[in-house]
């Protein structure tokens, strides 16, 4: 097994499964987090960080952009479509402005439909030494903020647990 890969609801604030992922290289867990990967909706960003600028809650959409090594930036098309040319250029220049605003050390891919290489979301290796400080800095600002400030009160979470083994051929 190379890969395990996670898909979290489009609501979910990453620090928790990060924390509990990311282990000291001293620990030798056979598994290791590599990367953490959000996929960003180029057509509607804007309008969710507006929607968060004038309230005083902090939104799972800014945490997941902070906490991202890597972030997908999907639906293009759509964004160009509704512009021209030299246009449609300005609105994804804006979009990652505000998503380097956020997190100024994610790398960012465009995509359409989340068609991406897998090479450039695999083996990152984005949990090294060099990358220990910032991650650092993100659980420790997190910790800072009351439960009440990090999620929308409508979304909740469930947790199913499963004794029997996973069959992986499923």
């Amino acid at each position: 097994l190379d890969h395990i890969l996670l898909e979290t609801t489009g609501l979910a604030n990453p620090a928790p499964l990060a924390s509990i992922l990311w282990l000291d290289d001293q620990l030798e867990s056979a598994v290791k987090l590599d990367s953490i990967i959000t996929v960003v909706d180029a057509k509607n960003l804007m309008h969710q960080l507006s929607q968060h600028r004038d309230s005083s809650s902090f939104p799972e959409t800014i945490l997941q952009i902070a906490f991202a090594d890597l972030i997908i930036l999907n639906k293009i098309d759509l964004v160009s479509s509704e512009n021209s040319g030299s246009e449609s250029l300005d609105v994804l220049e804006k979009l990652e402005k505000e998503i380097y605003d956020i997190n100024s050390l994610a790398r960012i891919i465009h995509s359409v439909r989340c068609e991406v290489d897998l090479s450039k979301i695999l083996g990152c290796r984005s949990y090294d030494a060099k990358h220990l400080a910032h991650l650092e800095s993100l659980l420790r600002d997190n910790r800072s903020l009351s439960n009440s400030d990090l999620h929308d009160s409508s979304v909740r979470t469930l947790c199913i647990s499963e004794q029997d083994e996973v069959d992986l051929d499923k």
